[in-house]
């Protein structure tokens, strides 16, 4: 079986695949200093996020299907019980999900040496399969297929 390096994962804790309602109106008060502010009136940059989970990654060689398989392990809180990940890479494609834990085998597929960045989301599974809104841990990985073959073993 092929290993290719680790890669650590960190992240934050998002709301899952929902779009909270809009705000209302609101006003007065002019325009917020702009980035280059500069002086006592300008505001504090926000808190770097809070992560909600720690994963590391290997690709695995899976010579069944002759494919990479991204294999990841998330470290969090005990409600995260799966994954899903999309790619946000053109040319790269991953399975959406759910995808179960530790190691979560994500397959990956897409030109050898390519570096791509998968969005992966750690999720309690019986909260996503209820219906309603649910907590979402995201993450944004960074993986470099490798330009190794993988090739099926008969």
């Amino acid at each position: 079986m092929w290993r290719w390096p680790a890669h650590p994962v960190s992240s934050e804790r998002r709301p899952g695949p929902f779009t909270p309602g809009g705000g209302g109106g609101g006003g007065g008060g002019g325009n917020p200093p702009g980035p280059g502010c500069v002086g006592p009136n300008c505001p504090q940059p926000p808190p770097p996020p809070h992560a909600c989970f720690a994963g590391k990654g290997t690709f695995e060689c899976d010579p069944a299907t002759g494919k990479w398989v991204y294999k990841l392990t998330v470290t969090g809180p005990s409600w995260i019980t799966a994954i899903s990940a999309s790619s946000q890479t053109a040319g790269v494609s991953v399975p959406g999900g759910p995808i179960s834990l530790n190691p979560a085998s994500i397959p990956v597929t897409g030109p050898a040496g390519t570096s791509a960045i998968l969005d992966v989301c750690a999720f309690d599974a019986a909260a996503a399969a209820s219906g309603k809104p649910y907590d979402c841990c995201r993450a944004k990985i960074e993986v470099e297929i490798p330009k190794a073959s993988c090739g099926i073993v008969k």
